[in-house]
């Protein structure tokens, strides 16, 4: 009995390693292993500047210049991969902080857009995919090829998603929702059949002089208040809305044009499939102009200036003395003017514009308080300018910052009075500070003047790698495979299933092991029965 138990042990044990060694030579372990990426795009951003590298053949690479030692973060990117973050990579100068990256494989999306009435494949429409969750971010784009292909093989891991194909000449926009992605060995096939657009066209010419009147935005609004369509003026004035526009009353509008006013034209019927031509003749804008002060008198510069009529706008940005001047996209009415300066706004009401007039002297009062000046210029160590280097003021109050011109000079305006601690940063430099600037009221801060020494680096080094996997995401079928309008899905062999296979074969085994020994153990029984009868029979014949 002890012999039998051993036997069928030793068979439970072979069967077990056999199917396990089949499962694994199907690829679950392969799936798991990983293999360098080449080509990885690497930035590693941190207080002490930024740096970039290229992975090589083998996955490595190496970040040496501008990391002054800091905390960083490194983002890998790559066509076919989802883009991928590493935080709180501490770097010390003249170190090396190694690095490995694990990047996961993008789902991908492929399918054809065509024309919903002919079959026929619509070339360059615009296909984008967005999360479900709605906030409309686009993750990956593709335009479609000569055949109506496209291909979404990018920053798409497992999940599920919306996925919308548009901006299409003479096309409606379609969505599908609800597209479900596998990293990976996954591949959703999403075909789209776009109806017809009806479009709007003209030409956009000056209401005295007919001259066309280039680069003007114009823009098609639906019943329910929503774009549906943008276009512009090119260099003869000529304009088309041709796509999303579906049969309904439609609302033109061109948008601040430059040195005219708005035109507006309601109710327009527009047909899917047909053309609705709209010229129109712009008149010129009327004009707003003034200055903006502080309450002391002083000029407030770089503050934001509203123009408001109904649902028109217009906006401009006063310059260093504090004037201003609307020139665009004011027609006949009454305005208000707002004035913006950090959280200090001013608004005046009831200013009356002509189209071709200038209304002036709209001045604007900001009860900003009496503020200085700092200005100076960043060099690095030869004493050659660094241009688009950040300078920030650090007072009581808060900061400031602006950043160095091409010459490497700088000027932070509207500081309250007091003191500040100046600092200037530039990549690939040490940063330095001056404490205790003093800001006088109405005055400027001269020659606060920095030189820049060049960063002493840490080094980032590592390797880039991916799961390898049985099914590979970069090469899968052409949507031709899929008829118009399918989705389909074509997953690699589930894990869960395979196991639960092996689980079934080895209860088979186990059982029909069991009634084998069961039987044999049965057969002894009546050999050993016989075999004392037949004694028996003998003995008592012996007697006899």
């Amino acid at each position: 009995m002890r012999k039998q138990r051993l036997i069928a042990g030793v068979l439970f044990f072979v069967i077990t390693f056999v199917l396990l060694t089949s499962v694994l030579d199907m690829g679950i372990v392969g799936a798991q292993s990983t293999v360098p990426v080449q080509g990885m795009n690497i930035t590693a951003s941190g207080p002490g500047g930024t740096g970039y590298a290229l992975s090589d053949s083998q996955g490595h690479f190496t970040i040496n210049k501008n990391l002054g030692s800091g905390t960083y973060s490194i983002t890998a990117e790559l066509w076919g991969y989802v883009e991928t973050t590493i935080d709180n990579i501490v770097v010390t100068a003249g170190s090396t902080s190694n690095v490995t990256i694990l990047m996961e494989l993008s789902g991908v999306l492929v399918g054809k857009v065509t024309d919903a009435s002919s079959g026929l494949p619509i070339q360059s429409a615009y296909v984008a995919a967005y999360n479900a969750s709605g906030d409309y971010e686009e993750l990956c784009t593709a335009i479609t090829d000569a055949n109506g292909n496209y291909r979404l093989a990018t920053d798409l891991p497992t999940g599920t998603y919306t996925v919308t194909a548009h901006y299409t000449a003479n096309h409606v926009s379609k969505t599908v929702s609800g597209i479900s992605v596998t990293s990976g060995n996954a591949t959703t096939f999403v075909n789209f059949a776009l109806a017809k657009s009806g479009v709007i066209e003209g030409t956009i010419t000056d209401a005295k002089s007919s001259a066309p009147l280039p680069s003007i935005t114009i823009e098609a609004t639906d019943a329910y208040g929503n774009v549906a369509c943008v276009s512009h003026t090119d260099s003869s004035g000529k304009y088309s809305l041709d796509n999303n526009l579906p049969s309904g009353i439609y609302l033109v509008t061109t948008v601040n044009p430059s040195g005219h006013a708005p035109k507006i034209v309601g109710g327009l019927n527009v047909t899917a499939g047909s053309t609705t031509t709209l010229n129109l003749n712009l008149d010129p804008s009327g004009i707003i102009s003034g200055k903006v002060t502080s309450s002391s008198g002083q000029p407030v510069p770089r503050a934001s200036i509203t123009a408001r009529s109904g649902t028109s706008t217009a906006n401009t940005t006063s310059d260093s003395d504090g004037n201003y001047r609307i020139t665009d996209g004011l027609g006949t009415g009454t305005y208000s003017v707002k004035a913006i300066s950090g959280l200090i706004s001013n608004l005046v009401n009831d200013i009356n514009v002509v189209q071709g007039q200038e209304t002036s002297n709209v001045s604007i009062t900001l009860a900003v308080p009496p503020s200085g000046t700092v200005t100076g210029k960043v060099t690095d160590s030869n004493g050659s300018p660094i241009s688009y280097a950040t300078v920030d003021a650090q007072g009581s109050t808060g900061s400031v910052s602006v950043v160095t011109d091409e010459n490497g000079n700088y000027a932070i305006t509207g500081l309250t009075a007091g003191s500040y601690k100046v600092t200037a940063i530039a990549n690939g430099f040490q940063s330095a500070s001056q404490n205790s600037v003093t800001v006088t009221a109405n005055t400027v801060s001269s020659d606060v003047n920095f030189g820049l020494s060049t960063v002493t680096s840490g080094t980032i080094s590592g390797i880039v790698i991916a799961y390898a996997t049985p099914t590979n995401a970069q090469n899968t079928p052409t949507p031709e495979q899929t008829t118009p309008g399918e989705v389909q899905s074509t997953p690699g062999f589930p894990f869960a299933i395979l196991i639960a296979i092996v689980a079934v074969v080895l209860i088979v085994v186990i059982l029909v092991v069991a009634v084998l020994l069961r039987s044999r153990n049965k057969g002894k029984r009546f050999e050993v029965k016989a075999e004392d009868e037949d004694e028996d029979e003998e003995a008592d014949k012996e007697e006899s």
